[in-house]
């Protein structure tokens, strides 16, 4: 992958002192907004000269966080519970150990906020939403840092100010960060009995300092038109955290919903230990939970991710990628937000955040509130990756969409082990076979399914006049692997999912988008596109059920 050097093309706001970014409600009272020069640097965890350094003052503001009581806005437990919590009775146990008085009261303000897939196609707030809870947690950490607590000394904001969270970029750097995957652990800049970064309920082979393996593969078992059986490979991890499927998509709701669906989605399973075979062989201890009947991780489950350290570096690096998609096509505007975010009236409570530097919450009163402050950061990124622009829709926004064609199930159908081809017909008049850039094609392909689902998703399409070669798959026909992580959340926490289906099993909805341009560009003539939607990890069920898939053709 290609990476440039670049500066994030948003407007800049902050200091280490500042109030708050962009127009708030501080309490009751407007915050005070201060505009300074200092702006912070994210650095690659793996590879910069400071990382080491930026984790040590990580480590040191984490150890502090984690000693305050847990209905402290800073600590550590109510930043977690901001994210998500666990219902109380969910949680094995008499008690919550880790939070005992959650046993006495209902979840606190700010808990439970987090705007996974939520109902409404409020996609947008994924985006915006966790770029301002890192955004305020990076703060709170910062003054952790330089003012101490919890019997920790203060190391003062000269030292304070060199750090931002940094990112895990894993897209090419597969180790997860050693200081992430020892329990004891010698920290350079500050002295620590304890690592507060680690965490037991992890993927087994990441905290074994076993890379992510992106040459590996899923065997998938395919059924022909003809009735044969063919066998076909693809590189799980090399698919899923291919930028270019999600970076090239011009469409700001097609960007989000690739961007969670794939790469975000894939590394929290991944990282919950819900994707590597080797880790699939083992139940993990979910402190959180305190249970192992989940049998995975923090990461693996949305109520407990946000507690985990390593959380962060992955959401850096997703908004990394939002930052990055701003800087080829532009930021987002408020007629984005109105078309895909949802209703203000319904949303605006879980845009509230604990501001330790000002020891107040910070609450947005508008949409347009929301997004000033989403694009007033005062951070950059050491890098930022660069889009193909060989992909069609690079730099290019759609003026017209239609619906071409669509398969519709009226009975949804379960997909198995072995796959099935969808066929959607193009129209041969107006289908891109000359290479001129006038239309790019994107399908939907949209599902029922139940709950807690830790399963990867193949899309792809064969030709059927093409050689089927174990892992030689041409790039154009694999169209993505995706996963589910987060689905079922809000429908869960707001009783939504008694609106959705009643069968048993298809409690819950999604529907994935994926460019399928180049596929397009290389059928045979008078071929129609044949999709196969296949699940890569079937011993994790529960099942999937397909109940449409929609060809669109986008024309400039």
């Amino acid at each position: 992958m290609k990476i440039r050097k670049s500066r994030l093309l948003l407007t800049i706001c902050a200091s280490a002192a500042l109030f708050s970014c962009g127009p708030a409600e501080n309490n009751t009272d407007t915050a005070t907004k201060e505009v300074g020069e200092v702006t912070y640097e994210r650095v690659n965890a793996n590879t910069n000269a400071h990382a080491n350094k930026v984790l040590d003052l990580y480590a040191y503001g984490m150890a502090i966080t984690k000693k305050l009581e847990c209905t402290n806005p800073a600590s550590w437990y109510y930043q977690g519970s901001m994210h998500s919590v666990p219902p109380r009775d969910e949680i094995e146990g008499a008690t919550v150990e880790l939070c005992t008085p959650y046993d006495s009261i209902s979840p606190l303000k700010g808990w439970n906020s987090c705007p996974h897939m939520y109902p409404t196609h409020q996609q947008l707030n994924f985006l915006t939403w966790h770029r301002l809870y890192i955004y305020y947690y990076e703060r709170n950490i910062r003054h952790h840092i330089a003012n101490g607590g919890a019997g920790l000394p203060g190391l003062g904001d000269s030292l304070a100010n060199q750090f931002s969270l940094p990112y895990w970029d894993y897209t090419d750097q597969g180790d997860m960060p050693k200081p992430f995957t020892v329990k004891s652990y010698t920290f350079e800049t500050v002295k620590l009995v304890e690592n507060p970064l680690y965490e037991i309920g992890r993927s087994p082979t990441l905290m074994d300092r076993e890379p992510i393996d992106y040459s590996s593969s899923d065997s998938i078992a395919v059924t022909l038109p003809d009735g044969s059986v063919k066998n076909l490979c693809i590189k799980t991890m090399e698919q899923a955290l291919d930028v270019n499927d999600f970076l090239s998509l011009p469409d700001v709701s097609e960007f989000s919903r690739g961007l969670e669906d794939r790469m975000h989605n894939v590394m929290h399973d991944y990282i919950g230990g819900a994707v590597d075979s080797l880790d699939l062989t083992h139940d993990l201890y979910n402190r959180i939970y305190q249970s192992t009947k989940s049998g995975f991780g923090l990461m693996g489950q949305i109520p407990s991710a946000g507690f985990d350290p390593i959380f962060f570096l992955h959401h850096s690096n997703v908004d990394r990628m939002f930052a990055a998609w701003e800087a080829t096509y532009g930021p987002i505007t408020i007629e984005d937000m109105n078309t895909y975010a949802g209703k203000w009236d319904s949303i605006k409570h879980i845009y509230q955040f604990w501001d330790t530097p000002t020891n107040s919450w910070i609450t947005y009163n508008s949409m347009q509130d929301m997004l000033d402050a989403a694009h007033a950061i005062d951070y950059t990124y050491e890098q930022l990756p660069t889009v193909n622009k060989n992909m069609l829709g690079a730099g290019q926004k759609a003026k017209a969409s239609q619906l071409v064609n669509e398969v519709v199930k009226k009975t949804p159908e379960v997909l198995g082990e072995v796959g099935k081809p969808h066929a959607l017909t193009l129209n041969s008049a107006r289908a891109l076979k000359s290479g001129g850039g006038e239309a790019r094609y994107t399908i939907e392909v949209s599902l029922k399914f139940g709950r807690n689902m830790f399963q990867q998703l193949a899309v792809f399409s064969i030709p059927s006049d093409m050689d089927w070669n174990a892992c030689d798959l041409d790039d154009a026909y694999v169209h993505g692997v995706t996963a589910v992580f987060g689905s079922t959340h809000p429908m869960d926490h707001a009783g939504h999912h008694a609106m959705g289906a009643m069968v048993k099993g298809q409690e819950f909805n999604h529907t994935f988008v994926f460019d399928v341009t180049e596929a397009v560009k290389k059928l045979p003539e008078g071929e129609s596109l044949k999709v196969y939607v296949v699940p890569m990890n079937t011993q994790n069920g529960p099942d999937f059920y397909l109940t449409e898939i929609e060809l669109y053709e986008h024309t400039f």
